[in-house]
């Protein structure tokens, strides 16, 4: 088992990692273990079930990110699907991370079905069942596309072992907690800059996140 408590994260600047992907493809997965080191975070599935209209969203993951429940180093935003959505995160945290969760394409199906249908155990759904859940996650999947630009991928496969996955979440966050300490030392260097100047405004590289996570740094869509 891994011993979460060997990474931690600083306080001063905010990290968005903003986990993109289709439908399946694992995100809740790897949300689910940010929250293992303490990492708060969210859906956007739930705001955009909340508001319909775009500029309602763009306040609710605003006002979200505001709150104290997510006043923390770093925040974990699953299911971003615009530039948007992106753009919104960006002005509220100081640097985003963006990782696509990768998974081929009949294993997100499989994983959708399972979810979508209901199933006492032991039962096997129904050919029409498991035909109207590969479409809606197809629809899903047409309809979110094109996906924003990424940074890093966590590949997600039947292959992969919790353990695998679990390691990669570990070098993301570690990553996350070096630039932050970095961002702290600078922040305190320039102490002696005027008041007038806003040393927040100036954004952590994510190049160095990258970088330092050991995942794939395969940017595109």
């Amino acid at each position: 088992m891994l011993d979460h408590s060997q990474t931690t994260v600083s306080t001063l600047w905010q990290t968005a990692i903003v986990l993109v992907g289709p439908p399946a493809s694992g995100k809740t997965t790897i949300r689910q273990l940010c929250a293992d080191y303490g990492i708060p975070g969210f859906d956007l599935a739930t705001v955009r079930d909340k508001m319909e209209d775009e500029s309602g969203q763009t306040d609710l993951i605003a006002t979200t990110l505001e709150s104290d429940a997510y006043d923390d180093s770093v925040v974990v935003i699953e299911g971003a699907i615009s530039s948007v959505e992106c753009e919104t995160i960006a002005d509220h945290v100081d640097a985003v991370l963006t990782v696509k969760i990768d998974s081929p394409r009949e294993e997100r199906l499989s994983r959708y079905v399972h979810r979508e249908v209901d199933m006492l155990p032991g039962e096997t759904a129904s050919a029409d069942a498991i035909d109207t859940a590969r479409e809606q996650a197809r629809r899903q999947t047409k309809r979110e596309r094109p996906y924003p630009d990424h940074d890093v991928v966590i590949r997600h496969t039947a292959s992969s072992t919790l353990t695998d996955i679990t390691r990669r979440v570990s070098n993301l966050v570690a990553a996350v907690s070096h630039s932050q300490c970095d961002a702290f030392a600078q922040a305190d260097s320039n102490e002696t800059v005027s008041e007038e100047t806003d040393t927040k405004s100036e954004k952590t590289p994510v190049s160095e996140i990258v970088k330092d996570s050991h995942l794939d740094p395969y940017a595109g869509k």
